[in-house]
């Protein structure tokens, strides 16, 4: 029989024995049979708290050593008041912290004392020398070799044939409905055969070049590479917005204006969008690129996908022994197969509606039940991934996320379904979840009716025509953004404020913040030579001129306040809506508050207000979109 230990030295007990949110275990302060384990099961709750591998732990102690307790003590408490109420952070090692931090009565036990520290001090040496999150830990290597190529005549090659063709493609076929379009996910699966065919058949050889000399064939085909071309698919096959300016201003269905058919006036506009965003980004980098909380969820997953293309080593993971190439093969094989079946051979597996074909007849069970054009509330509601991950893409997304998707679902509901039944706005005679808008006749609205020859507001053709009627889930949306925005901006203040201050500070002060942050990411980037401010803000400001000449020399009956307003309502919510979209992977988009304030601003004026929103809204979109390539690039 076990005898109980009567000191607390039995066994140099964890701070750990009641289970957190994130499976961990963390402490029961006023339990005392806590105290009772041996050295090695307190290790391996140790090595479960910071979760880490208990084969890591020897390691880690080795780390923990070379650390003053001074200098552990300044890293945590740094680390306690920035993640406090981070919900990705190891849940144990917070509350350890601030037991440590915050409990008086801690010290007068030295043992607890002791054992307290030494796991800090554990944490502030998985800190130094590697992330604090499993997640990131788990895809992105803490080491780095500055000799292997990466800029080389083969990535660029290779990638600026994908970057061309997928942009082509998705231009091309971003008009159509249903619409074509190809993820950057296809260029990176196509790139590795691309760069093995190159690194096996293309001779040895170099060429100068402007006095350098570039290798054709630099070696094996590498995860630089690799990933070099993943970001320029990223970065080019999204479809740019000012597409969609052009074709409602050039469309006779829309505003019918022949010149902007123009090819200066379509080039300038475009690049103005994009350039923008570009020159946002690096600027950016201080709050969305360095912190190490910036993890950008959806990266990971082309890390993942990358390693598993270079993986020169198969480990046995909880008894598998299949290589993750052979792996994803499988998964690649049978998800083609699958495919066909949801979006060709039986249609009805993608919006499966199957509770409304009960009763067909039934307007109220098909707009509760519906899939495509109700409210959805069903229990089996599609067999199509594609439908699945649309919006909410739950393989990424972190769990407390998608339950807080969930949860806000659950809770609207019952409004959209009340706004419907009661007829509110006359939503009763539309679809109950509908994005397009309706005239009193419930068809489509004609924009054409209500504006004259030069796109402006008719107030007498709208009197004439119709009122403009929104679905019920549509107008409960529109509404619900006004509440969003005002709470992004207070969720970044309370729970990122300070990281934010942080890279404000760094600004100010002039200083490389890959050297105020701890994060090893940051440091191994530090041997690389960074793309300097300057060339960042080069590019706003040339990004800004050309959008000076597309408002100003072209007859777009919009003055230069559209683009300067866009732009500072775009500084104003990129870094809030930027903290929250790297860690949550949940993006708050600004196009109804671009509209809303576009159409205060410039009244009756739409191709002002949709130049407005173009400068809000789309510009921050795609600052969002580039500094989350440069943090792929960066890990």
């Amino acid at each position: 029989m076990a005898t109980e230990p009567t000191t607390p030295t039995a066994g140099l007990p964890n701070l750990t024995e009641r289970k957190s949110s994130t499976g961990s275990i963390s402490i029961d302060e006023k339990d005392p049979q806590v105290y009772e384990a041996s050295d090695k099961e307190s290790g391996s709750e140790v090595a479960r708290d910071l979760e880490i591998d208990v084969r890591q732990l020897e390691r880690l102690s080795q780390l923990a050593e070379q650390i003053s307790d001074e200098e552990a003590e300044a890293i945590m408490r740094e680390v306690f008041e920035e993640h406090r109420h981070d919900p990705s952070y190891p849940n144990t090692v917070l509350e350890v912290a601030k037991r440590f931090f915050e409990d008086p009565g801690l010290k007068s036990d030295t043992v607890l004392y002791q054992r307290a520290l030494k796991e800090l001090k554990m944490e502030a040496a998985l800190i130094i020398h590697d992330s604090p999150y499993v997640e990131v830990r788990a895809v992105v290597s803490s080491e780095d070799d500055p000799s292997t190529p990466c800029s080389t005549v083969r990535a660029w090659t290779i990638g600026l044939l994908f970057a061309c063709a997928g942009a082509l493609i998705n231009q091309l076929f971003s008009l159509r409905y249903p619409r074509i379009e190809i993820d950057e996910i296809v260029a990176q699966l196509l790139a590795y055969p691309a760069g093995t065919a190159w690194a096996r058949w293309v001779p040895d050889r170099s060429i100068n070049l402007f006095g350098y000399t570039l290798a054709l064939n630099p070696g094996p085909f590498n995860r630089k590479e690799h990933m070099l071309i993943t970001i320029m698919a990223n970065v080019s096959f999204g479809v740019g917005y000012s597409a969609y300016v052009i074709v409602v201003q050039r469309v006779p269905t829309f505003f019918n204006q022949e010149w902007a058919k123009q090819f200066g006036y379509q080039i300038s506009l475009s690049l103005s969008f994009q350039l923008m965003g570009y020159g946002l980004a690096g600027l950016s980098r201080r709050f969305l690129v360095y912190p190490a909380a910036a993890i950008w969820p959806r990266n990971l997953a082309s890390i993942a996908l990358n390693n598993s293309f270079h993986a020169n080593e198969n480990p046995i993971v909880n008894g598998w022994k299949i290589s993750q190439m052979r792996f994803f093969l499988y998964a690649f094989g049978g998800m083609f197969v699958y495919f066909w079946f949801p979006n060709y051979i039986i249609g009805a597996m993608s919006y499966f509606s199957w509770i409304a074909w009960i009763k067909p007849e039934s307007a109220i069970l098909a707009a509760v039940a519906g899939t495509n054009t109700g409210l959805g509330l069903n229990p089996l509601p599609t067999f199509d991934w594609n439908v699945v991950e649309a919006s909410i893409q739950p393989l990424i997304s972190p769990f407390f996320a998608t339950f807080n998707n969930f949860i806000g679902m659950l809770t609207t509901f019952p409004i959209v379904l009340s706004i419907w039944l009661t007829n509110t706005w006359y939503t009763g005679h539309l679809p109950i979840n509908s994005n397009r808008p309706f005239d009193r006749f419930g068809h489509q609205y004609k924009v054409t009716e209500v504006v004259d020859d030069n796109g402006f507001y008719d107030q007498a053709a709208y009197e004439a025509y119709s009122p403009l009627y929104l679905s019920a889930g549509q107008a409960f949306l529109y509404g619900s953004f006004f509440a969003v925005y005002p709470a992004t901006l207070v969720y970044a203040f309370l729970y990122h404020r300070h990281e934010i201050v942080r890279g404000f500070k760094s600004l100010i002060r002039r200083k490389d913040p890959r050297h105020d942050n701890k994060d090893v990411h940051n440091r191994l980037m530090a041997a690389y030579p960074e793309a300097p401010e300057w060339w960042y803000a080069s590019i706003l400001l040339l990004a800004i001129g050309l959008g000076l000449i597309a408002i100003l020399c072209y007859p777009t009956h919009t003055t230069v306040g559209a683009l300067f307003m866009g732009l500072a309502l775009a500084l104003i919510f990129v870094v809030p809506i930027g903290v929250i979209f790297a860690v949550t992977n949940q993006e708050v988009t600004l196009n109804v508050l671009a509209e809303f304030i576009g159409g205060v601003l410039f009244p009756g004026n739409a191709l002002a207000m949709n130049m407005f929103k173009s400068y809000g809204y789309v510009v921050t979109a795609r600052t969002l979109r580039f500094a989350s390539d440069l943090k792929l690039g960066q890990v």
